[in-house]
């Protein structure tokens, strides 16, 4: 016993050390299960702690100071220059989504390989020995018989195209037999044994038992095209997220620009109210208006943090977190050219090029070998058989060899035996087969249906993505005119109140008109790339100068890792107000970039870029 437990306790560490993470996947069920039961209620949740409400404040110069330090807190991130060509990169190279996938074609590209491998021959053995005691009745008594047995049966068994089989197997083997008073008798046997088997209806033929295989193959079509169409939408994606992230980061520095110009006004009838030149009317209409400002920059910030996280996201970059720490800023600016567009031909390349069209053909070549081979299971089942079996023996008081036996064999002293059979079986109506096979029918019939109501809803997809293209083409055009209508509405009303013609109420609607203009000019050049990127997803392809090659970009290793990084192990810890720290300066972000001169600079996301 003491010597059993070391090698027991020895055998027990090897295999926990061979065991891998997937085998001790199973253990964890528990643990997992655990965590259902109670839903935690968020006031209780870590995390997150309650904070004393906001007082009122006891004068109106405080509430503006407190509404102005609002801004103060802005903390979008250290900024990060970021161009559309690397986010298409990461996105590839790291994004999960395309590489769950990409498995998807592996998978079915393995189970293609050992459908094709179904026609490989196998190799069988067998070897037997036995001891047998039997009571045999010799004349007027019972005497004990002893037999001894062996055997060795190698053999190999092809599986032919045709839906037959091939068996070759050479069984060697002796017995011997043993009783009282009686010499012991041994017989050695070698017995080669030939059998083919062929089915001449049900079962037979080459398209028929190679359907299998290019039901496999069409499945691996499938699960490429999918793979592929999941790649493209992917990469479309990361193209909107990134106008996002630009439409965001314009719309902040539109409203950063529009609450200093308020702040602007609101100081300078500040100083004309206290040296008793002006009304104090004006002075509470900017203070409405500088709310409003600080409330839009609130918002548009809001705005840009969710655009930062969401290219984030599609990125998926490991030395990025997905906390407001860094502030990815677009450095690609939009191409604002026009096009002219041959509807015709970019339907065409649409249906050459979709890859979900692509998974219908694949679907529906499938469903014609289905159709076929349920048309074979409708056949009466006929199979012919046949067997060629010689023998070779010796026999021996002493004793037996194979090695004699198989001289034997080969001498011809036994002739050989033969066999030839058919067998058959028919159904007696048959209505499981012809029920299959007419289901076969319908469903490839069903497949080509929708093959055609997708050829319909790409041709929609596409000429609407068109229409909304050339649609905003003249939204640029007609905003590009409106911002420039807004300055100078906006200069306009800036003499005249000064001039004392008109209220301060006026000049204000005038301000919002131009920052309003502005929004919607970078919008409209947003909507635009956006457009052009739908456009693109529509026909099948993707945007930029270059085609994607997925085929090779699944990483098994990342996915095999053991411990992969938490997308919560990069975000700080700790209670705080808003998240990240750092990051650009309220004075950086009002400054006005080169070209722009105050309220009535042309918004340069609104230009030609490259």
């Amino acid at each position: 016993m003491r010597i059993r437990r070391p090698i027991l306790l020895l055998l027990c560490a090897t295999m926990a050390a061979c065991a891998t993470s997937t085998d001790d996947d199973w253990r964890h069920l528990e643990e997992y299960g655990g965590s259902l039961g109670t839903i935690t209620p968020l006031d209780g949740a870590a995390g997150i702690a309650r904070i004393a409400p906001t007082p009122r404040s006891g004068s109106d110069d405080d509430g503006m100071a407190r509404v102005s330090d609002l801004l103060s807190r802005m903390s979008i991130g250290e900024p990060r220059d970021l161009d559309l060509v690397t986010v298409r990169r990461a996105t590839i190279e790291n994004n999960l989504s395309i590489q769950s996938s990409l498995a998807s074609p592996l998978i079915a590209e393995q189970q293609f390989l050992g459908e094709r491998a179904k026609f490989q021959a196998t190799f069988t053995a067998s070897i037997t020995k036995s001891t047998i005691t039997n009571p045999e009745f010799y004349g007027v008594e019972y005497i004990d018989v002893e037999g001894d047995s062996f055997g060795v049966t190698p053999g190999f068994e092809v599986p032919l195209r045709s839906g037959g089989t091939v068996q070759l197997d050479w069984s060697f083997g002796t017995e011997a037999s043993r009783a009282a008073g009686t010499p012991e008798t041994e017989v050695a046997t070698s017995q080669p044994t030939l059998q083919i088997t062929q089915p001449l209806l049900r079962g037979a033929g080459i398209e028929y038992n190679e359907g299998s295989i290019a039901i496999a193959g069409a499945q691996l079509g499938m699960a490429r095209s999918q793979a592929q169409l999941a790649v493209t939408n992917q990469l479309i994606q990361a193209e909107i997220a990134y106008w996002q992230l630009y439409l965001a980061w314009k719309t902040l520095r539109i409203n950063l620009d529009l609450y200093e110009t308020a702040r602007n006004l609101l100081e300078e009838q500040r100083r004309l109210v206290d040296a008793g030149t002006n009304s104090i009317a004006n002075v509470y209409n900017f203070e409405v208006d500088v709310a409003i400002a600080v409330d839009r920059v609130v918002s548009a910030e809001s705005s840009l943090l969710q655009a930062v996280r969401a290219v984030k996201v599609v990125m998926q970059e490991p030395d990025l977190s997905l906390d407001s720490s860094v502030a990815l800023q677009p450095t690609t600016e939009p191409t604002l050219v026009g096009y002219e567009f041959d509807s015709r031909r970019l339907v065409e390349t649409a249906f050459g090029n979709r890859a979900d069209l692509l998974q219908y053909e694949f679907q529906q070549r499938s469903a014609a070998v289905a159709v076929m081979m349920n048309e074979n299971a409708m056949l009466p089942e006929i199979d012919i058989m046949a067997a060629w079996q010689p023998m070779g023996f010796t026999t021996s008081v002493d004793s037996g060899n194979i090695v004699d036996a198989t001289r034997n064999l080969f001498e011809g002293q036994a002739p050989p035996g033969w066999m030839v059979g058919l067998n058959a079986s028919v159904s007696i109506g048959n209505d499981a087969a012809i029920a299959n096979h007419q289901a076969a029918i319908l469903q490839r019939l069903q497949i080509i249906a929708n093959r055609r109501q997708r050829e319909i809803l790409v041709t929609q997809e596409v000429l609407d993505a068109i229409d909304t293209l050339q649609a905003g083409w003249s939204s640029i055009v007609s905003t590009e005119f409106q911002v420039r209508a807004a300055e100078r509405f906006y200069d306009a009303y800036k003499r005249l109140f000064d001039r004392g013609q008109i209220p301060s109420s006026n000049l204000s609607q005038a301000l919002q008109s131009l920052s309003s203009a502005r929004v919607q000019q970078a919008t409209a050049a947003v909507q635009y790339q956006i457009a052009k990127a739908n456009l693109a997803q529509a026909t099948g392809c993707i945007l930029g100068h270059s085609g994607v090659e997925w085929s090779d970009d699944f990483d098994r290793s990342r996915l095999e890792a053991a411990d992969p990084p938490s997308p919560a192990s990069g975000i700080p810890g700790g209670l705080r107000e808003s998240e990240g720290g750092g990051g650009p300066t309220f004075d950086s972000l009002t400054e006005p970039s080169s070209g722009e001169s105050g309220p009535a600079a042309s918004d340069p996301g609104a230009t030609e870029g490259p």
